[in-house]
């Protein structure tokens, strides 16, 4: 048997993506009331995404874009979400979190076919690396050289940290 802290601890740490999805669902409309601004992340576009919970694959992700596309709706990267006033029309933040070499292979062909650009947040230490935090599988990073080429092409890279470490369990 596993202690009662142990068996709590693993409780907390399946909910907490749950919890922090829930917090996020209650507050859009009220940012999207504000800006009319919604935002899309993801981690990786892969062909078969696997057991990662958090891919979906390159046929879904070319579902949104074409949404996206037949509704009129805009993606934009965070800069142009920032610097955007009140405005009169939606458009779509997307956003792509680790830095995963899945969005060179999977996302990032995708995005330039239809002329939409992105936010990739690298995690800083881990470029060229392999993760560390992966539970199935240990995925690769983005190179300083593919990372050179995706900003290359109109797309921002963004900081998710040194070390992906959990920032809600840090004091």
């Amino acid at each position: 048997m596993f202690p009662t802290t142990a068996i709590t601890a693993a409780a907390a740490l399946a909910a907490a993506p749950l919890l922090a999805g829930a917090v996020a669902t209650a507050f859009t409309p009220l940012l999207q009331k504000r800006r009319r601004v919604a935002g899309l992340l993801f981690h990786s576009v892969a062909d078969k995404p696997g057991l990662n919970l958090t891919g979906i694959p390159k046929n879904t992700f070319g579902e949104v874009l074409d949404c996206l596309k037949n509704n009129n709706i805009a993606a934009i990267t965070l800069s142009q979400h920032a610097a955007l006033p009140s405005i009169h029309r939606t458009a779509t933040a997307i956003t792509f979190d680790d830095g995963l070499c899945s969005f060179y292979d999977g996302a990032f062909p995708m995005l330039e076919e239809c002329g939409v650009k992105s936010t990739v947040f690298q995690v800083a230490g881990f470029v060229g690396k392999k993760g560390d935090w992966d539970v199935i599988g240990k995925k690769r990073h983005l190179t300083a050289g593919m990372l050179r080429e995706i900003a290359g092409h109109g797309h921002e890279i963004g900081s998710h940290s040194l070390t992906h470490a959990n920032l809600v369990w840090l004091n």
